[in-house]
């Protein structure tokens, strides 16, 4: 599923963060975890990753202010908030800021397998869509080189018959 998907993983809480990095150890080879936001915005900066996971209430920076962030960076940012609180005020950040998925603790496995599934099927058909959009503008600038060749040429044989 995510052999090729980078995964940038906030959380404070040491227990959960060791159990999540086993969990999704298994199923991306590119994982960075950071206990904090400020680490996690840094370790962005050095790197983007595909998806971010963050914890919303970690010290430092909190998960909201440091997604703010990356969104300044990365507009199409996919990202993920866990939180075992549902107070509405961060829910309506969350949905301003367009994160993909609100999970709330403890962390379903079944549910954060569903959401990041979803999310790494639209990072890889992104991909897709890019590397045909890059196809066709190849096969654009091909062809009208192609016509300007054509073109040149024709208006040599139009020289040589007027002569």
């Amino acid at each position: 599923m995510g052999a090729e998907v980078s995964i940038l993983y906030v959380e404070d809480e040491a227990v959960l963060r060791e159990e999540m990095a086993l969990y999704l150890g298994k199923i991306f080879k590119d994982i960075r975890i950071y206990p904090d936001g400020e680490q996690g915005l840094q370790g962005y900066n050095e790197r983007p990753a595909d998806i971010i996971i963050t914890d919303i209430l970690t010290p430092k920076l909190n998960g909201i202010e440091m997604l703010q962030a990356i969104k300044e960076i990365s507009p199409f940012q996919e990202m993920i908030i866990t939180s075992a609180y549902t107070e509405s005020t961060y829910f309506i950040d969350a949905i301003k800021l367009g994160i993909d998925a609100y999970i709330i603790k403890p962390i379903d496995h079944a549910q954060i397998i569903e959401v990041l599934y979803k999310t790494v099927l639209k990072i890889h058909q992104a991909r897709e869509n890019e590397e045909y959009r890059r196809h066709l503008e190849t096969l654009v600038a091909t062809k009208v080189e192609e016509f300007k060749e054509l073109e040149e040429e024709k208006i040599l044989n139009y020289e040589k018959t007027l002569l």
